[in-house]
């Protein structure tokens, strides 16, 4: 899904009021009945440790190197040295 771009004016009055209050923001358009929150991703996905960031880092190397496999290879590995 696409984030909707506010204006500048909308858009900092939201910041100002996410970073007082420190949580989801309720926002009410006029003419319609919803409710709405505006939320910051990284609330909802929490920060990757050191150890996560370098064994990402590690998986991606290994790909690029191509030393890495995907689990269809490494079944038709085992399967053929098994005879299965």
């Amino acid at each position: 899904m696409t984030p909707l771009v506010l204006d500048e004016a909308i858009g900092g009055r939201v910041v100002d009021a996410y970073n007082k209050t420190g949580r989801p923001v309720p926002i009410s358009i006029p003419g319609d009945e919803r409710q709405f929150e505006v939320v910051c991703i990284s609330d909802l996905e929490p920060e990757l440790t050191e150890q996560e960031k370098q064994q990402i880092l590690s998986d991606y190397q290994s790909l690029q190197s191509g030393i890495s496999y995907d689990a269809q290879s490494v079944v038709a590995e085992i399967r053929a040295q098994y005879g299965l």
